[in-house]
């Protein structure tokens, strides 16, 4: 027979094993983020010569970094238009 103790115990435990797969999978989608950012970030000065050839490499390189921003501002704006967020505690803010 379970006694509260153990109840809570169990409880306890179980709260701390998903907070430990929260943080590695926010660790791990974070990492996966970043090196998305800095392999698009490196590759943007060969990216702007392949597929925005233009008289001005500064307005190519632009090109590059707005193709790049564009589909994650649309996410957000997605996201914040819709009332819906990451985090439950703030749904709509943005």
């Amino acid at each position: 027979m379970d006694t509260p103790a153990h109840a809570a115990a169990e409880t306890a435990a179980l709260a701390r094993a998903t907070r430990r797969r929260v943080y590695a999978s926010t660790m791990i989608g974070n990492v996966v983020e970043y090196y998305d950012f800095t392999l698009y970030g490196t590759l943007a000065a060969v990216l702007a010569k392949l597929f925005f050839p233009s008289a001005d490499p500064m307005v190519a390189l632009f090109s590059t970094y707005a193709g790049c921003r564009s589909p994650t501002s649309s996410v957000r704006w997605a996201r914040c238009s819709s009332g819906r967020s990451r985090t439950a505690g703030a749904a709509g803010a943005c």
